[in-house]
């Protein structure tokens, strides 16, 4: 016998339910890439202050 509905049809599929936590994937955490952003500002404005201190 086949059910209509679908609830009965043997796949062993069950509905997925939002309790559990999503896994971490790290995109979460903006740090490091600011952080090295920074640095890289940092950096630049170093250079062009030496930059101009040579020509001046």
């Amino acid at each position: 016998m086949q059910a209509g509905d679908g609830t009965d049809g043997g796949s062993g599929l069950k509905p997925h339910s939002a309790s559990g936590p999503l896994a971490e994937t790290g995109g979460s955490s903006p740090v490091l890439p600011l952080g090295i952003a920074a640095v890289v500002l940092a950096l630049g404005g170093g250079l062009l202050f030496v930059a101009r201190r040579k020509r001046s």
